[in-house]
This record gives C-alpha cells, structure tokens and sequence, in this order.
C-alpha cells in the first residue's frame, strides 16, 4: 500500500474520487514523458 498526498489550495478541504484520480493519472503521465 502507498499514501499519496495531493497539494491543495488554501480553503479547499477534499477532492472528489474522479478528481484525485485524474490529478494522479496526469502526473504519472507527466513523469514518464519526462524520461
């Protein structure tokens, strides 16, 4: 198991499950384009 923490604006408390998801799914591809 991992824990994976998403930096978030000021005020804002949570992000929905689609959210968090599409915000993983973008830095992962963001990273392996950077190989």
């Amino acid at each position: 198991d991992r824990r994976v923490s998403i930096p978030m604006c000021a005020g804002v408390e949570s992000l929905n499950v689609g959210a968090a998801v599409a915000v993983c799914l973008f830095e992962q591809v963001r990273q392996r384009s950077l190989r």
